[in-house]
């Protein structure tokens, strides 16, 4: 059993990991549940980055390029920080939300397999994992759409605030291929937030409620999926530059 010193100092270090991703230089939002987060990097455990990465990329024949070079450098720069305020070696994976692309987006199976095989090597040269979304669907129930009643009160409940639902039906319009389908924006974005609230909920569960989220999206509409995921997250520029294009976007 720890003694009262060694629990304080782990504190401590937790504290200053939170101070110190929270920062400008590398936030540009506060953690959504900050308690959590400190309960998760107040431990004797390695600490875990767990990243949510988009499921397809725009243009550029569905490869990678130099926006995902430049934010995996800059989640190699997290990391470092990481490892070093906590004193202990510190992992990152990504999370490929292939599911929320294909079935929100209307992005093809092959342009999806396209873009994480052209992803993997350069993940990998950093030392993190690729790890897709559709590969712990096995461990999770199985529902129809994944999408749970749960999921989907909560998905209705983040989309009556009028900002966030005029933001995410925006991004919509720009990227998801069901609206020039005849699907209705409204209807695709209820879709690909209970998606994500089911998900992240399931993952954090898979994982044993170990990992420290991220992720570069708004936080005006990623911090209230996060809350009814009930999940602890950091809401990280896409890149040192403090950008916060996402780089499967561009």
């Amino acid at each position: 059993m720890a003694s009262t010193m060694e629990m304080e100092t782990r504190t401590k270090i937790a504290s200053k990991i939170c101070q110190g991703l929270s920062s400008n230089k590398f936030s540009r939002e506060l953690p959504t549940n900050e308690n959590e987060l400190l309960r998760r990097l107040d431990s004797d455990v390695p600490a875990h980055l767990l990243g949510l990465w988009g499921g397809s990329k725009e243009g550029n024949r569905n490869r990678a390029n130099k926006s995902d070079a430049e934010s995996l450098d800059f989640v190699y720069s997290v990391r470092g920080r990481l490892a070093e305020y906590s004193g202990m070696k510190a992992s990152a994976s990504l999370l490929f939300c292939d599911i929320h692309h294909k079935l929100a987006n209307g992005r093809q199976d092959k342009e999806i397999r396209a873009y994480f095989e052209s992803l993997k090597p350069l993940v990998e040269e950093r030392g993190f994992e690729l790890i897709g979304l559709q590969s712990v669907v096995g461990k999770a129930p199985v529902l129809r759409n994944y999408i749970d009643d749960h999921s989907l009160l909560a998905a209705q409940k983040i989309l009556s605030d009028q900002r966030v639902l005029e933001k995410t039906i925006k991004s919509a319009k720009r990227h998801s291929q069901q609206i020039g389908s005849g699907t209705a924006p409204g209807k695709v974005v209820e879709i690909y937030v209970a998606i994500e609230v089911y998900f992240l909920h399931e993952v954090d569960r898979i994982f044993h409620h170990l990992p420290i989220f991220f992720s570069f999206s708004d936080p005006e509409v990623q911090k209230p999926i996060a809350t009814a995921s009930e999940i602890p997250m950091f809401h990280f520029h896409s890149n040192s530059r403090r950008r916060h294009e996402c780089p499967w976007y561009s």
